[in-house]
């Protein structure tokens, strides 16, 4: 499911700028449409997320623009004209249950959550690790979360690296919140190598020279790790097989909480997934 929330801007009222979905599947087909009338620019672009660097350019002529995208998530479109952000346009693409992404030529291959579920976890199932080397393996959640803060919640998982064909040089998994205003992404190493990747709370980097040099690390790729992080009252606190790690502030808000990724090197494997607020389990997903 694919759900569309138009955001107004500051500038140029009058522009309309609007997003829509042409299906419910992923990769999602979008359309943006818009209304120019008395704009005269040669630089008039669409960037889809935060990440799009070039963007689409628009011809003024023209009310529309058909675009993919690959990944779901929630997304912060852009109407740009001569380098301003006229209008924003929220696209929040959605998966039922959990969904998994593996790079390939063409693009991802995907996984629906009954070809990833099984035995009370998440994981590529043997049927395509025998068939191909996994390099890394992205799992998914864009669906039924219950309203939450991004400044107030605590996100609990046991994960385990998963080694079948080939070796990796750091088996590692980043384990990103995505919020409706940004993200926090936290990079962990589940062996003994270290991490030179930030630790980002919502949008804000924390390198290891912001940390004492301290980076998130669990005790062994073979067992099953406990990873617990903990939001309120400003400060995010990191706890590692029931022990505290690092704590660090938080500066500013995520928005509210739009749904989950686990980023593995390799295949890997998640259970007993728990995201609450201070006052109850807001969710929990059977597999």
């Amino acid at each position: 499911m694919i759900f569309i929330m138009v955001v107004a801007a500051s500038y140029y009222k009058e522009v309309l700028f609007s997003a829509r979905e042409n299906q419910l599947k992923i990769p999602a087909e979008i359309t943006f449409d818009f209304d120019l009338d008395g704009i005269e620019s040669e630089h008039i672009y669409v960037k889809r997320s935060a990440k799009d660097e070039e963007g689409l350019r628009i011809d003024g002529s023209k009310n529309s623009l058909t675009t993919i995208y690959d990944y779901p998530g929630y997304f912060k479109a852009r109407l740009i004209v001569d380098n301003k952000t006229l209008k924003t346009s929220d696209v929040f693409i959605k998966t039922d249950g959990w969904l998994a992404t593996v790079p390939s030529e063409r693009g991802y291959s995907y996984y629906h959550k009954n070809d990833i579920s099984s035995d009370g976890l998440i994981t590529l199932p043997k049927s395509v690790t025998e068939r191909k080397t996994i390099d890394e393996v992205t799992f998914h959640y864009f669906d039924q979360i219950n309203p939450m803060s991004g400044l107030d919640f605590i996100l609990e998982a046991d994960i385990q690296a998963t080694i079948e064909k080939g070796t990796y040089k750091c088996d590692k998994v980043q384990i990103e919140i995505v919020g409706s205003n940004s993200s926090t992404l936290v990079p962990l190493s589940l062996s003994a190598c270290s991490i030179n990747a930030p630790i980002v709370i919502a949008g804000h980097e924390y390198f290891q020279a912001d940390t004492y040099g301290k980076f998130l690390a669990a005790n062994s790729t073979n067992e099953w790790q406990n990873f617990k992080l903990k939001v309120h009252g400003g400060i995010a606190q990191f706890v590692i097989n029931g022990k505290e790690q690092l704590r660090l502030p938080v500066k500013s808000s995520m928005g509210q909480i739009a749904g989950l990724r686990f980023h593995f090197e390799g295949n890997g494997s998640i259970k007993n997934i728990n995201l609450t607020d201070t006052q109850e389990v807001t969710y929990i997903e059977s597999f």
